[in-house]
């Protein structure tokens, strides 16, 4: 039996959807380029604290 582990990215992930944006529209809000927005999402980088704050 496997067990899902829900990982940080999931996490960014449902909470970007759930105010309906996309990866391009919270880049823009949050001066975060997509593509490390994107490695977030993908569980590729832990982002520090200061960027989380964003």
């Amino acid at each position: 039996m496997k067990t899902k582990i829900k990982t940080n990215g999931r996490y960014f992930t449902k909470l970007r959807k759930k105010q309906n944006l996309t990866i391009k529209e919270l880049s823009l809000k949050t001066g975060i380029s997509e593509s490390t927005l994107s490695n977030i999402e993908n569980d590729k980088v832990i982002p520090r604290l200061r960027t989380l704050l964003k």
